[in-house]
């Protein structure tokens, strides 16, 4: 189950990662990503995935002089 969740995390960070996407999706993922984090913490496996999605995160491009919203999503879902 948890390697479904970060799949379908890592595949959301992805198609957000070079564009924009909708407010309502940026919404979205911000509660899936919470919802990820909190059933890996339960089965205290964090350890085993959070290298996965930080390795994800570099991909993300911000858009001149502003942050990609899906940065500061992962950036505060993970406490960096």
């Amino acid at each position: 189950m948890a390697e479904l969740m970060v799949d379908t995390l890592l595949a959301l960070i992805g198609n957000g990662a070079q564009t924009w996407l909708l407010d309502t999706l940026y919404t979205n993922i911000d509660k899936f990503m919470a919802e990820v984090m909190d059933f890996l913490q339960e089965r205290d496996m964090v350890q085993d995935y959070v290298p996965r999605i930080l390795k994800m995160r570099r991909y993300i491009s911000d858009y001149r002089h502003t942050v990609n919203p899906l940065r500061k999503i992962v950036d505060s879902n993970l406490q960096i």
